[in-house]
């Protein structure tokens, strides 16, 4: 599974199935998934009931706590970031399971082809509405 943003919307690519999803990304009123650590507006953090809660250290980087909420039993969030990147990630929607992603491992400046921030040609591509 790769998951990347560009041009605007988030893409979700299934490299073996050659399938993938695409749905708008609306930066001044994101979805939970969609959160950006790097460029959040002040409006954003509010909207979210966004918190720093110190920092922890994962996979050996010391990772800012960030808990995001909003509204009485809806969505919520805590985040490990580094760097502005989410290394952990626990989520919840309302009663749902939560779910837990973590990053398995970190390299800082990895040699990389260009190559693969493009979505192959082979992929099929359905877009998501909201």
């Amino acid at each position: 599974m790769l998951e990347l943003e560009k041009n605007g919307f988030h893409y979700s690519l299934n490299l073996s199935d050659r399938v993938g999803t695409k749905q708008y990304v609306n930066k001044e009123n994101p979805d939970l998934q969609f959160i950006s650590f790097l460029d959040m507006s002040e409006q954003v953090k509010k909207t979210w009931n966004y918190q720093e809660l110190g920092e922890k250290e994962f996979l050996g980087k010391m990772c800012k706590r960030i808990t995001l909420k909003k509204g009485k039993g809806g969505e919520r969030a805590e985040y490990w970031v580094y760097k502005g990147v989410p290394l952990k990630k626990m989520i919840q929607f309302g009663n749902l399971p939560e779910i837990n992603i973590e990053a398995v491992s970190w390299n800082e400046n990895p040699e990389k082809d260009d190559e693969i921030f493009n979505i192959p040609d082979n992929i099929r591509i359905s877009p998501i509405q909201r």
